[in-house]
């Protein structure tokens, strides 16, 4: 079976970023902290998301009239690892996510995936983007129109806290990760270059008073200068040519 196109969730990038990061990957961040004041960290979206998407399921098929056996039968089916397959090779997750060397791309992570991604499209998008997106992925075969009728009373997206500051101008869709510097730290350019075989060097040197220096840090993967930074102190720098190099590689998609 198909599988339908993400839907893009609303926000600022980092949501994203959190998403497709496995865990294998995030352990190995021990001492960061990388939460986020919104919706904390990526385990908590996963645990919010499994409940709204087994509800989702749940009330997809119950809207069919089936009997109950019928419908305990749909809600196995629905994500049986068979199918969960099918949604690794559709959406193409072994080359999209983020994960340690050595961790298999298998129908537990993929669920992991889903739970996560359902968590956040709910907190951002609302309780209607997820039915939709949901009853499409389960029941590809559902008439596009029946979807205005999903439900009688529709849960408003929930809504974060008022920012202190305005917030950024939203972000182009995301249907995939994209090469965002928001959130990269240098444990995650390091574990990530590392992942994809890169070998990293840095370069630095600086000008200006001693007491007030200007630094300048280069870092080439492979030998080759992918991202230049500049900073009042090294390290700050350094972090500059990573977030540089990060782009400059697409991300690492």
């Amino acid at each position: 079976m198909s599988v339908p196109p993400l839907p893009r969730i609303e926000g600022d990038a980092h949501i994203i970023l959190d998403i497709y990061t496995h865990s294998s990957l995030r352990n190995h961040l021990s001492g960061i902290d990388t939460s986020n004041k919104e919706y904390g960290d990526a385990d908590r979206l996963a645990l919010l998301g499994k409940s709204v998407l087994d509800l989702a399921i749940t009330h997809h098929w119950f809207r069919k009239s089936l009997s109950p056996e019928q419908l305990r039968g749909k809600q196995r089916e629905s994500l049986s690892d068979e199918r969960l397959v099918e949604i690794i090779q559709g959406y193409n997750l072994g080359h999209k996510l983020r994960y340690a060397p050595g961790i298999p791309v298998d129908s537990e992570m993929c669920r992991t995936f889903l739970d996560t991604y359902v968590g956040a499209l709910f907190i951002r998008n609302g309780q209607n983007s997820v039915q939709d997106f949901v009853s499409k992925l389960v029941d590809p075969a559902e008439d596009a129109e029946m979807q205005d009728t999903i439900l009688l009373n529709p849960i408003p997206p929930h809504q974060p806290p008022p920012p202190r500051e305005p917030p950024p101008p939203a972000p182009p869709a995301y249907y995939a990760p994209a090469p965002t510097t928001t959130g990269i730290s240098l444990a995650v350019f390091n574990q990530v270059a590392t992942q994809k075989g890169h070998t990293i060097t840095w370069s630095a040197e600086s000008t200006g008073p001693h007491h007030q220096p200007t630094w300048t840090v280069r870092c080439c993967l492979n030998g080759t200068e992918k991202g230049r930074g500049t900073g009042k102190s090294q390290k700050a720098a350094k972090e500059d040519a990573a977030r540089q190099a990060w782009v400059t590689m697409g991300g690492f998609s």
